[in-house]
C-alpha cells in the first residue's frame, strides 16, 4: 500500500515544492496538500479533516516551528508570541485535532509526537497528554509527554 501524506502550511509555493520532493523520493506516494495556518483552530481542524477523508487519520507529524533570534532584553512581545504561536500553539492544535480525528475513527491507542524545542527533539508515545514539567524548561515537550 502506498503512502498518502497531507502537508498543511502557509504558502502553497512551499507547500507544492515539499510534495515534490516527497513524491520524488517516494515513488507511488499520494501527497495532498492544505494551505493554512497552524496558529488559527478552525484551520488546523479543517487540514486534519481533510487529511482524513476517504481512509482515516493513522500518523500526525506535528512539525510545526518558528524561531527568532535577539537579546531578550528588546525583543518586542509581538516577536515571542508569533514564535509560541507556531511552535507551541501550533504543536497543540494539531495534536488536539488529530487525536481527536483518530479517536473518533476508533484509533486513539498511542500517538507519537515528535517535537522540537531549542534545538533539541522530544519524543514520547504515550499519547496527547498536557503535562507539567516542573522546572526543565521544555514548555513544548509537555505537549508529547
Amino acid at each position: 500500500m502506498e503512502p498518502t501524506v497531507t502537508l498543511m502550511g502557509r504558502t502553497e509555493e512551499k507547500l507544492a515544492a515539499a510534495a515534490d520532493h516527497i513524491r520524488s523520493e517516494v515513488p507511488g506516494a499520494t501527497v495532498l496538500t492544505f494551505a493554512g495556518d497552524v496558529t488559527t483552530e478552525p484551520d488546523v481542524v479543517a487540514a486534519v479533516e481533510f487529511a482524513a477523508q476517504g481512509h482515516g487519520l493513522d500518523i500526525c507529524v506535528a512539525a510545526a516551528g518558528d524561531g527568532t533570534v535577539g537579546p531578550v532584553a528588546v525583543m518586542p512581545i509581538e516577536e515571542w508570541n508569533r514564535v509560541l504561536g507556531v511552535s507551541l500553539t501550533g504543536v497543540f492544535l494539531t495534536v488536539k485535532a488529530a487525536a481527536a480525528s483518530m479517536m473518533r475513527a476508533g484509533h486513539g491507542g498511542s500517538h507519537r509526537g515528535d517535537l522540537v524545542v531549542g534545538g533539541k527533539c522530544h519524543t514520547q508515545m504515550d499519547g496527547p497528554v498536557l503535562r507539567g514539567q516542573g522546572g526543565r524548561g521544555h514548555a513544548g515537550s509537555c505537549l508529547c509527554r
